[in-house]
């Protein structure tokens, strides 16, 4: 009986992101295009120089940099607490931490931009809280949400960036593309939110042409209208969002103080929000090479040389990677108990 519950309750995570699992040719060249950025940033830049700067980094500094990407942990994982309520999964903030920093810490290791979501959803599936069993339409109907409104608020500090930074001059050949690529975000979020709706909209001939989307979108109408009928909820978890995007940004800046090139702010108001969206490209983005150089270029753009801005990279990148290490804890105390449920679905 227990295997076969197992087995249902994978199921129905299966069915909502089994189709949607990343191709091996994307793996594949998104392992190519870091190799390839990884190779040109080992070629030109001057690894004494790097070391020398990470050897100079003031402690203190780095310590309140990790001090503050934990706080946005904690802060993530609230946020999604808030959209699992209101979908009838019912958990509490340390589960929803919990199944969070073991999807964040995979994240860092697997290069899929969807490994984290994946992994988290997995594992709020597994576990049942007040005796309610969490289904898999309303797990990724909540990280749909919580991808929407986390774009939704990277494009917005984009596009503020963009307008008032006195740095935005610095930028200017990249100027227009980054602020219609934000906009278009913005909007693109805006429509995801009201996607059912949309839908409903579109003639039944379009609708059989796209029978699959049609399928998921009315999978989880029911969770759209939960989130819709919650106004004061939303708002709270834009507020959070906001909170959130101020979280990445700022220890990135805070490691630039802690290596002397924390003279301006704006550049990293323009360029994490930038970086980040990236990362959420399939083919290009990776936490691995794609994301060093483009600290590289966005802030030799605003000035920032490129030994400086390769360590703010690899800096930001260990302190993250270090302050998920309990996701790593909670993986390795899991993983006998998960390969016997995996070894039961089977």
């Amino acid at each position: 009986m227990e295997a076969d519950d197992q087995r249902s309750k994978y199921g129905e995570i299966d069915k909502s992101y089994g189709r949607k699992r990343v191709p091996s040719w994307q793996l594949l060249l998104k392992f190519v295009f870091s190799i390839a950025v990884l190779s040109i940033l080992v070629a030109v830049l001057d690894w004494r120089e790097v070391a020398a700067i990470v050897a100079s980094a003031r402690l203190e500094a780095l310590l309140v940099a990790a001090a503050t990407l934990v706080l946005g942990n904690l802060c993530i994982a609230w946020r999604w607490q808030m959209l699992l309520e209101p979908v009838g999964v019912h958990t509490t903030f340390f589960q929803s931490l919990k199944s969070y920093l073991k999807g964040h810490f995979l994240g860092f290791i697997v290069p899929s931009g969807m490994t984290a979501d994946v992994v988290k959803a997995l594992d709020m599936n597994q576990s049942r809280m007040r005796g309610s069993r969490s289904r898999g339409y309303e797990l990724v109907a909540s990280i749909f949400v919580e991808r929407a409104f986390g774009a939704f608020t990277v494009g917005m500090a984009v596009v503020l960036g963009l307008l008032i930074s006195p740095l935005a001059g610095e930028f200017a050949e990249m100027q227009h593309v980054m602020s219609l690529s934000a906009i278009a975000v913005v909007i693109c979020c805006i429509v995801a939110l009201f996607a059912d709706k949309f839908l409903q909209l579109l003639p039944d001939t379009a609708v059989r042409r796209w029978p699959r989307i049609h399928k998921g979108v009315k999978s989880v109408r029911s969770s759209f209208d939960a989130y819709r009928s919650a106004p004061a909820r939303l708002v709270v978890i834009m507020l959070l969002s906001i909170a959130i995007q101020a979280l990445r940004i700022i220890p990135v800046y805070v490691i630039a103080v802690a290596i002397g090139a924390g003279e301006h702010f704006f550049p990293f108001l323009i360029a994490v929000p930038v970086i980040f969206l990236l990362n959420m490209v399939p083919v290009v983005g990776s936490r691995i090479g794609t994301e060093q150089g483009m600290f590289v270029l966005l802030l030799g753009l605003a000035g920032i040389g490129a030994e400086p801005s390769l360590v703010i990279a690899l800096l930001s990148l260990v302190l993250g990677l270090v302050v998920s290490l309990p996701g790593a804890y909670w993986l390795i105390r899991s993983g006998k108990a998960d390969a016997g449920v995996a070894n039961g679905v089977s």
